[in-house]
């Protein structure tokens, strides 16, 4: 239920996006979609999780430029390193499992360079992540050795990035 109502909500955002944004723009809107990507580098057993591939989609309204603001929807898969001790607690070891999550929300952008082919673009913006947590971990506190599911809870998130791109 969770993913059409998440689906639902991104075609409305985007079509009411298209629908309206060219009646306050200076330039045409535009359709970006953004890669997302990390692997461990095994350099430490503090991060929870080993592998992260995603993308996002956002619709951007180029209003005065260099400023737009825009609607992104994404989506990002998280998988666990099994041998974190992210939580640095000698009780809880063996974590499984992965996290998916979809973030949804509104940024402000501001174009910092502008050159022929290139350029270079600042994003501010607040999002709402639902999280589906598919993850384990093995508890060995007295009384209890056995497999516990992590609850990991939706979340309000600040997102602050740049972006370069090359045409």
């Amino acid at each position: 239920m969770m993913k059409k109502t998440i689906g639902l909500i991104g075609v409305v955002v985007m079509c009411a996006g298209v629908a309206f944004g060219g009646m306050i723009s200076e330039d045409p809107g535009e359709l970006a979609i953004v890669g997302q990507g990390s692997l461990d580098a095994g350099l430490g057993d503090y991060e929870l999780f080993s592998t992260t591939y995603g993308a996002q989609i956002s619709y951007r309204e180029w209003f005065r430029f260099p400023w737009a603001v825009g609607l992104n929807l994404g989506v990002a898969q998280w998988d666990v390193d099994h041998k974190a001790h992210a939580l640095k607690y000698d009780k809880l070891t063996d974590y499984r499992g992965d996290v998916l999550t979809v973030p949804i929300g509104a940024a402000l952008y501001f174009n910092l360079m502008n050159w022929d082919n290139w350029n270079v673009i600042l994003e501010a913006g607040l999002q709402y992540v639902f999280v589906d947590s598919n993850m384990s971990v093995f508890n060995n506190e007295e009384g209890a050795n056995r497999r516990e599911s992590v609850s990991i809870d939706n979340a309000v998130v600040w997102n602050v990035g740049a972006e370069y791109n090359y045409m």
